[in-house]
């Protein structure tokens, strides 16, 4: 069975010209990416870091779905702003799980401290 990714939602406003901006509802897939590595541990050569990716998969206008109006979704895709909206979001995540982690470990701490280990 494959795994189907996450999908995201995010507010994004949509300048679309002459007809002005529209606040709409992004959903879009995200990977992170992962780091490379120059060596393995036995010394064979490594591999190269893979970058972080995300895909447009839908749009939403005021709960109407406009995924297949206009090719929004490549336009998106293409979009250097949106880019940097996404990289925004993932760093505001980032540190939000990171926060979410950091508690998890605190909690397991007390509880731990709590039977004197």
């Amino acid at each position: 069975m494959k795994h189907q990714p996450a999908i995201y939602d995010l507010d994004y406003t949509l300048d679309a010209g002459e007809l002005g901006e529209f606040e709409v509802e992004v959903h879009f897939t995200f990977s992170p990416g992962m780091p490379g590595r120059m060596y393995m541990p036995n010394g064979d050569p490594g591999y190269p870091d893979e970058p972080a990716e995300f895909e447009v998969v839908g749009v939403t206008y005021q709960s109407f779905d406009i995924t297949n109006w206009f090719d929004i979704c490549e336009t998106l895709n293409n979009s250097a702003h949106f880019c940097e909206c996404v990289a925004e979001w993932a760093a505001e995540k980032d540190a939000s799980d990171a926060a979410d982690y950091a508690d998890s470990l605190r909690e397991e701490k007390k509880y731990a401290d709590s039977f004197g280990y």
